[in-house]
């Protein structure tokens, strides 16, 4: 999957982005029993996009930048493919839950949520619905580290740097705002992921 997710979130210069969890956000749902997927997608369908696979290939062929969150059974890559969930779960701008029997759950596994079967259609909706706002706080950190490196590029008294300043307290606002939806583990993580939009060389003014 490509980690760029300029598509879902827009442009942090022109000032275009997604405000939270929509039909806009693509969630991939990957499990080899057809009733389950069907059933999972009926549920989300109403508020997302949603996609379907039932084998490693398909589940590939399926991912791409648009996708926000993957509701998978890892069994379904442990019998073919795992290298394909490191892919998933390696990806920032991506979030995965896992389907299980409910028994066998790794805290410290790379999943970032975790449903068992049979899946409750309250709890599938809550959950995906956190993993999508998690998205959307990570591309709106993204888009505040995009706009601050161009802003550390501009000479002192440039007029852009004020237009640049109110786009910041803008972002900032949105960030708060995704932020209250989220509990701390969550904001902790998304804010440690990697990301190509993370400045390693820009100074960011502590008064902005």
């Amino acid at each position: 999957m490509t980690s760029d997710n300029a598509r879902r979130r827009g442009s942090a210069v022109d000032g275009q982005h997604d405000d939270g969890p929509s039909p806009t956000h693509v969630v991939l749902v990957v499990d080899s029993d057809d009733t389950v997927t069907e059933m999972i997608a009926r549920t989300l369908r109403d508020s997302y996009t949603v996609r379907t696979a039932d084998d490693s290939p398909g589940a590939f062929a399926s991912s791409d930048e648009e996708v926000s969150v993957v509701v998978l059974d890892p069994a379904v890559f442990d019998r073919a493919d795992p290298a394909v969930v490191d892919t998933l779960t390696g990806d920032s701008n991506c979030r995965v839950a896992a389907l299980t029997d409910g028994t066998e759950r790794d805290p410290d596994g790379p999943f970032d949520a975790h449903l068992g079967k049979p899946v409750a259609p309250d709890a599938l909706r809550s959950t995906v619905d956190r993993l999508c706002h998690c998205v959307v706080y990570r591309d709106t950190l993204d888009e505040y580290f995009d706009v601050a490196r161009a802003r550390a590029g501009l000479l002192p008294g440039d007029p852009q740097r004020q237009r640049l300043d109110r786009r910041i307290e803008e972002i900032r606002s949105r960030l708060d705002d995704a932020a209250a939806t989220l509990d701390s583990h969550d904001i902790y993580d998304a804010a440690l992921r990697e990301s190509e939009s993370a400045p390693t060389d820009v100074g960011i003014d502590p008064d902005w």
